[in-house]
C-alpha cells in the first residue's frame, strides 16, 4: 500500500531489517523504513536506490512535499540526459530544497550510526562482505548452502575490487569484470550479483555508504543459457540398474545407499546421513524429524517430517547388514557417514551420465507413466504443493502416508521384476 500522506508515514510500522514503500507516485520515489524507527526518502531510477533524506519535520529532515518536488526535479534532470549518481551527486552542493539530501543521516542519528561503524569497521567491500557473512551466516543451512557466499566471493570477487573502499564504488567498478563473468559463468555470476547486492543493501542499512551501485540483472543484456539438468536415468533402466548393483564388487552399504536414493527419490545428502533411530521395525516407517535447527544432517530441505514405508525386502536388506553404529551407512573413513562421491563414484560406473539428484526426476516421469497422481508425486519427494492443490488440498497426513507407501511398494517391484 503506498503512503500517501504524512499521517500514512507517521502510523507506519516497517518489518524486519528493512522494508520499502511506494509514495503514491510515479516519480520513483520511495520510503524506506526499519523497525529501529529510521524512515529515509529514496529515489529509484535505472534499478538503482539513491537516499534523499531522513523522513520528518525535523531542520536537515524531509517532508513528504519536499520529497515529492525533490523526486520530480530529478527525474527532470535524468530526462536531459544527467545520469543518475551526477544528480544526486550535484544536489548535495545546491542551496535549494536540494541541500535535504544528507551525504550523512542527520545529527540525531550520527552518533548510533558512528558507533556502529566502529564497531563494525566497514571501510571496504571486504569488510561490508565479512559483516554481512557474520550476521547472517548462521541463518543458512550448514553445509554447501552456507560456504556458498563464501566460495562465490573467494573465487570471482577480484581482490583489487574487494579492497575499494564502499563509499567510493560506483557502478563502473563492477560491470566489466561482472560482464566477462556473465560469459563464461553465468550462472555463477547470477548469484554473485545477487549476492553483492544483498551485501550493499546491508552496508546502507548499517550506514557505511548511501548508494547500492550493483547493477540490475538485465543491464548486461546477456540471455540465460539454457540450463543443463541434472544427469537423470531414464525410468526403463531402473530394472538394469538395480540388477547391476546386486551384481556389483562394491561394499554392501555404498550398494544398498544407491538402492534407497532409487527407492525414496531423496536428495543423497538425507540419504547419507540416515539414522536407524528414525526407523521403526515394525512398521517399516523410515520418519525423518522436522528441523528444529540449521545444523543437523539428514534432514529435508524443505524443514517438514517425511515418512517413507520401505518394503518388506528391502528392509529386511537393510536390517542385515546393521552394524554398531547409529547410521545406516557408516563411512570406514573419518566421517560418520558415507560421503556423496562414494555413491557418485557407483552410479559413474554404471553410466557415467548419470547422478544421484537425477533420480528424483526419474521417480517423478516413471510415477506418471505408473498413472499415479502428481500431488502424490509430489508429497513422496516432499515437493510443495502448486496452483489449486496448494490453496484447496488439505489431505489427511496419514492418507499421505499410506499413498506414498503404495508408490514405494510398486517401485520396489518394478526395480526387481521390470
Amino acid at each position: 500500500m503506498a503512503l500517501t500522506t504524512a499521517k500514512a508515514i507517521d502510523n507506519w510500522k516497517p518489518k524486519g531489517a528493512q522494508e520499502f514503500k511506494p509514495c503514491g507516485n510515479r516519480l520513483g520515489l520511495y520510503l524506506r523504513g526499519s523497525e529501529s524507527g529510521s524512515k529515509i526518502f529514496y529515489w529509484r531510477k535505472v534499478g538503482r536506490w539513491f537516499a534523499l533524506g531522513e523522513y520528518g519535520k525535523d531542520e536537515g529532515q524531509l517532508s513528504l512535499p519536499d520529497a515529492i518536488g525533490l523526486a520530480a526535479e530529478c527525474n527532470k534532470r535524468f530526462k536531459q540526459g544527467t545520469r543518475p549518481e551526477e544528480i544526486i551527486g550535484a544536489y548535495r552542493g545546491l542551496e535549494s530544497i536540494t541541500d535535504n539530501i544528507p551525504a550523512e543521516p542527520s545529527k540525531a542519528r550520527q552518533g548510533r550510526v558512528r558507533k556502529v561503524r566502529a564497531s563494525g569497521k566497514i571501510h571496504t567491500y571486504e569488510d561490508a562482505f565479512e559483516a554481512y557473512c557474520a550476521a547472517y551466516e548462521a541463518n543458512r543451512q550448514a553445509g554447501p548452502s552456507r560456504n556458498q557466499p563464501r566460495s562465490l566471493h573467494r573465487y570471482h570477487v577480484p581482490n583489487d575490487f574487494a579492497k575499494l573502499p564502499i563509499r567510493e564504488i560506483r557502478r563502473g567498478d563492477i560491470f566489466d569484470w561482472m560482464l566477462e563473468l556473465l560469459r563464461e559463468k553465468h550462472e555463477t555470476a547470477r548469484k554473485l550479483r545477487s549476492l553483492m547486492d544483498s551485501v550493499f543493501e546491508f552496508a546502507i542499512n548499517k550506514g557505511a555508504c548511501s548508494d547500492n551501485p550493483v547493477p540490475s540483472q538485465r543491464s548486461f543484456k546477456i540471455p540465460m543459457p539454457k540450463r543443463k539438468p541434472r544427469g537423470s536415468l531414464v525410468y526403463t533402466r531402473l530394472p538394469e540398474l538395480w540388477h547391476w548393483l546386486d551384481g556389483s564388487r562394491s561394499k554392501l552399504t555404498t550398494i544398498m545407499a544407491v538402492k534407497l536414493v532409487m527407492l525414496s527419490a531423496h536428495r543423497v545428502g538425507v540419504v547419507q546421513a540416515a539414522r536407524w533411530e528414525h526407523i521403526d521395525p515394525d512398521t517399516r516407517q523410515w520418519t525423518i524429524p522436522e528441523r528444529e535447527d540449521k545444523e543437523a544432517k539428514g534432514l529435508m530441505k524443505s524443514g517438514r517430517q517425511h515418512t517413507t514405508t520401505l518394503p518388506k525386502g528391502f528392509m529386511e536388506e537393510l536390517l542385515a547388514i546393521k552394524g554398531n553404529t547409529p547410521w545406516l551407512f557408516p563411512s570406514l573413513g573419518s566421517s560418520d557417514f558415507i560421503s556423496e562421491p562414494t555413491i557418485r563414484k557407483l552410479l559413474k560406473r554404471f553410466d557415467s551420465d548419470i547422478t544421484a539428484h537425477g533420480f528424483r526426476n526419474t521417480f517423478k516421469t516413471w510415477a506418471r507413466n505408473e498413472g499415479f497422481a502428481d500431488w502424490i508425486a509430489d508429497a513422496y519427494v516432499d515437493h510443495s504443493l502448486k496452483g489449486l492443490d496448494a490453496s484447496y488440498r488439505r489431505e489427511d497426513p496419514a492418507r499421505i502416508v499410506a499413498e506414498c507407501a503404495k508408490v514405494t511398494e510398486t517401485l520396489y517391484e518394478y526395480c526387481k521384476n521390470g
